[in-house]
């Protein structure tokens, strides 16, 4: 389940480390995203098959820097990103 449908500004969630950023869903790494960092959703997410065989959400987003890419919202029940508050 995702917690994003209908957000436009998310945070990556703190605790869990930082976020990979790519250039398609699953694809070469661009940049990281640091704990607690925002970022702008730029539409709808794509579902794609992980390597571990589950399924995740690509959404992709914009970083303060104007940097865009695509970040997974999480796996088997974890979030790396998250809504903000008012968001």
């Amino acid at each position: 389940t995702s917690r994003l449908f209908g957000a436009v500004n998310g945070r990556n969630t703190l605790g869990e480390g930082v976020t990979r950023i790519r250039e398609t869903p699953g694809g070469r790494i661009i940049t990281t995203m640091p704990e607690g960092a925002q970022f702008i959703v730029l539409g709808d997410p794509v579902c794609k098959r992980a390597a571990m065989g589950s399924w995740q959400w690509w959404w992709r987003i914009r970083l303060p820097n104007g940097i865009e890419g695509y970040a997974p919202e999480g796996s088997d029940g974890v979030y790396w990103l998250e809504p903000l508050p008012n968001g």
